[in-house]
């Protein structure tokens, strides 16, 4: 029954979800118990299946749907990670509209290499997510990132300057702009060393 509700996850089938709740009401529960890796909501985000993530946030109860949420895979990924990798928008904005204060702490989880899902939405150039994700209030976009650099600095260490310059426009910050990382390295400074024109000519002009 369990490769069956995972299944499910995977295709995004809301009947077979609700008829594997009808032979078994804690089948969702028991998931969370039960997972090693990835939950059923993991799988949900990841892929994008809005409806079945509606059906899981109605027939499942508050405390195991904020289990679920906060739950991890093998990468200290929660669901909400999987959803700015895979550029899945609409998951994204249902589970800010779902529960603001789980997703609050969503958006300051670490993954495995210590990114948050602000530094990955930046990381990935997920403009339009890293827009909804600010402009909803978390506070991850100010979270230091690798190397003790900002947000702004993984912008410039994989170049996305479309990403830099929404940041830069959002935040108005001119001392977050101007941050240094633990080796005392700011974004001109690594825009130069990576011979990025454009973001350097951006960094240098805030």
């Amino acid at each position: 029954m369990e490769k069956q509700l995972y299944d499910a996850s995977l295709m995004g089938d809301v009947i077979a979800l609700y008829r594997l709740r009808q032979e078994d009401p804690l089948i969702l529960d028991k998931a969370i118990l039960a997972c090693e890796d990835k939950t059923p909501l993991h799988l949900a985000a990841m892929m994008g299946n809005v409806d079945f993530i509606k059906a899981i946030l109605q027939v499942n109860n508050s405390s195991s749907y904020y289990y679920m949420c906060l739950a991890r895979d093998r990468g200290d990924r929660d669901p909400l990670h999987l959803a700015v990798i895979y550029d899945k928008l609409e998951v994204l904005q249902l589970l800010i509209n779902f529960g603001f204060q789980v997703v609050n702490y969503m958006c300051l989880a670490r993954d495995r290499e210590g990114r948050n899902p602000l530094h990955l939405a930046a990381i990935h150039g997920r403009l339009e997510i890293l827009q909804v994700l600010i402009n909803a209030g978390f506070q991850g976009v100010l979270e230091k990132a690798e190397g003790g650099g900002t947000i702004l600095h993984l912008c410039v260490k994989y170049n996305q300057l479309e990403a830099l310059k929404t940041l830069v426009n959002t935040l108005k910050n001119g001392e977050f702009v101007n941050a240094q990382d633990e080796d005392g390295m700011t974004i001109l400074h690594l825009a130069t060393y990576y011979g990025q024109n454009e973001i350097e000519n951006l960094a240098s002009v805030n």
